[in-house]
């Protein structure tokens, strides 16, 4: 019988994924110094480089720096299984394995197994079983009783796996069929052990299913030929439902790949969602545990194929929480996904949530301030200072919730020692503080705020508003007034004509006649007489339940007379009919032919009809003044 071979999974379609771009990789380095410098010259984010550094360095062999390398490495991507298993495999080469080597060993598989499903990690586990468990004179059936329940413990863990289990299946297969029996006892139950394993391998969907139902064919036909028949004919029609079913599989799970970046997030994202809801479907015919195990195990897959993306991790954290009441495994692929993406805001704010629920602040504060440092320090982000600043806004919040404003207070001041801090701070702390009946204080931090701000309009808008809100309507003129002059000395036409709308409507709403007059002789003094009906129209705009009223009543329309029908002409102005326009220009080739081919046949009827009247000389001379437009709305057409 031959055993299934390592295989790699061809998965790339080359009209979907194109070559990867080129990039920097780590040179062979001279000496150890040289080398700690490519270690550090690697941003820890870049997943790719670290690869290469690790493939590196293992095949230096230098014990120290692979040490530090990998749990350097693994103190973020913590759910690869396949660097775990390279580093547990380093520590086993050429070891005899002494007590502290074993301990170490066992404690890393206890750590990962059960929480990473990779089937290179579970391999080299049953191995490092094999490994310590070997077969003598005196401990043989012991020593092999010990093994097959790791590979039953491995085997009911991955087994399922659709892409690479037969790699674990083959190790099964290999080491029963290594069994030196010496009685026709263990033969027989060698036998039996082999047929069983064979018969669980063809159970489930696998991009092998088909040659291991050949390795199961030529085992029982090697045994005994006229045996075989029968048994075959037994397992083939179950055989035949789960190649329907796993052809279908093969199609549903065609180009999935492992990501090293964040490149196909999209079609990747497609596609993991797309085989989740198969499973749940429940296509096998499985009962509702299994179903369970299955959806479980292709999502545990999904974060080790797609670890870089993290909506996979948070899509399997609420699966956890939603549907499997999970709520220890749920944290444990939180905490996984937040330490391989430590710069998501979606992970740390679920992370924030979390602690949140169990009014750990200081857990709070350090996941948010954790990402804003990674933030500050990385190179990868040109507009940094807006996501520090909205990091901080965020923090700000969370932290009013969950303590007091003292907290919010030291938080606040935190922020303020960012040199390149935005506006959004200080308004959302100045609201935090008057919602907490703070609005002196809250003044006093937008006032702060315009000794920074007073040219950023947004900001210049919020403070107003709090004004407003305040009633506070004398600081409001004065800040508008000081504002206005601010931003005519730098020219700055759009932000005037945003605050003088804001002046007309507060004016409009507690002003008088006068006072709205002045304001208007201002603002055309600005930009002109002709530009006051704009001004005008803005202060009255108004979009109550989808109506614009100023719209309906003042834009003006034309009927333009045309020898074929009424047309009905817009204000070259109206937006209305630049839509329309762009609608018309953008329809589908398919949708104007289909037109044009309903008109022509409906111009060929209006002709046929015309020339069936009576040809009396009167008719046919007011057929001639008829347009086909006229005929067309008296015939009802």
């Amino acid at each position: 019988m031959s055993i299934p071979e390592k295989r790699k999974v061809e998965n790339e379609d080359p009209d979907e994924y194109t070559p990867e771009p080129k990039r920097t990789q780590v040179e062979a380095p001279g000496d150890e110094n040289e080398q700690d410098a490519a270690e550090k010259d690697i941003v820890l984010d870049d997943y790719r480089a670290w690869e290469k550094h690790l493939n590196y360095i293992i095949c230096q062999g230098n014990e120290e720096e692979i040490n530090r390398s990998f749990e350097k490495f693994l103190s973020q991507y913590c759910n690869d299984g396949e660097k775990w298993a390279d580093y547990i495999e380093f520590k086993m080469k050429d070891k005899t394995l002494e007590t502290v080597d074993r301990i170490w060993i066992e404690s890393k598989f206890a750590k990962v197994l059960p929480k990473i499903y990779s089937i290179k990690l579970w391999r080299r586990y049953v191995k490092y079983v094999e490994f310590i468990n070997p077969i003598t004179p005196d401990n043989g059936e012991k020593a092999r009783s010990t093994v097959f329940k790791a590979y039953k413990f491995a085997i009911d863990t991955v087994g399922n796996d659709f892409f690479k289990s037969d790699e674990l299946w083959g190790d099964y297969l290999r080491y029963l069929y290594n069994w030196q029996t010496v009685n026709s006892n263990e033969s027989t139950t060698k036998e039996g052990m082999i047929r069983s394993v064979l018969k669980k391998m063809i159970s489930y969907p696998s991009l092998k299913l088909e040659e291991n139902w050949n390795i199961f064919i030529k085992f029982e036909a090697d045994l005994n030929i006229n045996k075989s028949r029968k048994i075959i004919a037994d397992c083939t029609p179950e055989y035949l439902k789960i190649k329907s079913i796993n052809d279908e599989l093969k199609k549903l799970t065609k180009n999935i790949t492992e990501l090293k970046d964040r490149r196909y997030v999209k079609r990747q994202l497609v596609k993991w969602q797309k085989w989740i809801e198969w499973e749940k479907e429940n296509h096998l015919k499985i009962s509702p545990e299994d179903v369970d195990r299955r959806v479980n195990y292709v999502y545990n897959l999904s974060v080790q194929y797609c670890r870089l993306i993290p909506e996979v991790w948070f899509n399997y954290y609420y699966y956890l929480i939603l549907e499997r009441n999970d709520k220890t495994k749920s944290i444990d692929i939180l905490e996984m996904g937040h330490s391989v993406n430590p710069t998501s805001l979606l992970l740390c704010n679920e992370m924030s949530r979390y602690y949140e629920s169990k009014g750990d602040l200081e857990k709070v504060r350090k996941v948010w301030l954790e990402l804003i440092e990674r933030i500050e320090k990385s190179k990868t982000y040109s507009n940094k200072d807006e996501i520090v600043s909205y990091l901080y806004c965020d923090l700000l919040k969370v932290v009013n919730r969950i303590s007091n404003i003292k907290e919010v207070r030291n938080i606040f001041k935190l922020a303020r020692k960012y040199m390149n801090i935005k506006w959004n701070v200080y308004v959302t702390y100045a609201m935090i503080e008057y919602y907490n009946n703070e609005a002196k204080i809250a003044n006093r931090s937008f006032a702060l705020g315009m000794q920074y701000f007073k040219r950023e309009v947004h900001f210049v808008e919020k403070y107003l508003d709090f004004l407003i809100d305040t009633r506070d309507m004398a600081n409001f003129k004065k800040v508008i007034e000081i504002s206005i002059e601010n931003f005519k000395e730098v020219s700055d036409d759009r932000a005037l004509k945003i605050l003088f709308n804001k002046y007309y409507e507060v004016e409009e709403r507690i002003g008088d006649s006068e006072s709205m007059n002045s304001l208007i002789t201002r603002y055309s003094a600005l930009f002109g007489k002709a530009k006051i009906s704009n001004f005008i129209r803005s202060g009255l705009k108004n979009n109550f339940n989808g109506v614009d009223v100023v719209r309906i009543l003042d834009e003006y329309k034309e009927i333009a007379e045309s020898n074929d029908s009424d047309v009905e002409i817009t204000g070259s102005g109206s937006v209305t009919s630049v839509i329309e326009g762009l609608k018309e220009e953008t329809r589908p080739a398919e949708e104007n032919k289909r037109e044009a081919n309903e008109e022509n046949e409906l111009m060929a009827k209006l002709q046929g009809f015309l020339q069936a009247l009576p040809k009396d000389a009167q008719i046919q001379e007011q057929i001639k003044v008829l347009s086909i437009g006229q005929l067309m709305d008296h015939f009802g057409v």
